[in-house]
């Protein structure tokens, strides 16, 4: 609920956090900032629609089938010689829970397909595991927690561009300088996206760091055509 809500009034969130900075800026700083005000959304949708829609799949997809790729080690079993039937437990089946629930009794419900019991007159579920030596399990609590810092992550990190074209504005890296420095800062922007990425090294790691090579570049880019403008105004 505390995030729909924070979602919902991100817009009157972020239009007060504005009233509040551009009481503190010149007319001119207030046009550049309100400029760049839509790509900056733009890129924030970009980077949660791309980590939701490929990265977050892709690391859970790689999680499960990490797990699942974990046999068991292999330990023969030796039963004994008998020409008796072998009695196997059997479990009813049903569809839904039945009216009676007598203690301890156990059943497979068909229309949730779980294997269900009753401890207490409580209804209990069975989890069904893989049979491999280690059985992903996911909850609701760590899916929300990894699929909320991802969002922020990869929204966050979508605004690279915007940053350089900052710097370079102001005057605090020269746009030559970051040119030449840029397999520096593909290798710097390499490590970034190992550290601050959750999941695996693979999928996030590497979904995270080609965008954000790619977005440099758009930085670079950005940079240099707003460095022609002002020339080309005071000229």
């Amino acid at each position: 609920s505390m995030i729909c809500a924070c979602v919902i009034a991100s817009p009157w969130i972020i239009w007060q956090f504005w009233q509040f900075v551009a009481a503190g800026l010149y007319p001119n700083e207030r046009k550049t900032i309100t400029r760049y005000i839509p790509l900056s959304l733009t890129l924030l949708i970009a980077g949660d629609v791309f980590v939701y829609k490929i990265i977050l799949p892709w690391t859970l997809q790689w999680l499960m089938a990490f797990s699942l790729s974990i046999p068991l080690p292999e330990s023969p079993t030796y039963l004994p010689p008998t020409t008796q039937p072998v009695s196997v437990l059997s479990v009813p089946s049903m569809a839904g829970t039945p009216a009676k629930l007598p203690d301890l009794g156990l059943w497979y419900d068909t229309t949730q397909k779980r294997l269900r019991f009753v401890v207490d007159g409580q209804v209990r579920t069975l989890q069904f595991g893989a049979e491999n030596l280690v059985t992903p399990q996911l909850g609701l609590p760590e899916y929300i927690d990894t699929v909320l810092s991802m969002l922020v992550v990869f929204g966050l990190s979508f605004q690279l561009p915007l940053v350089i074209l900052a710097i370079v504005k102001v005057g605090v890296v020269e746009l030559s300088a970051l040119k030449k420095l840029r397999k520096t800062v593909w290798f710097v922007l390499a490590i970034a996206s190992a550290v601050i990425t959750p999941g695996d090294a693979i999928t996030s790691t590497v979904g995270l760091m080609i965008p954000l090579c790619m977005l440099f570049e758009l930085g670079l880019f950005l940079g240099a055509r707003s460095l022609k403008a002002d020339t080309e105004r005071l000229a």
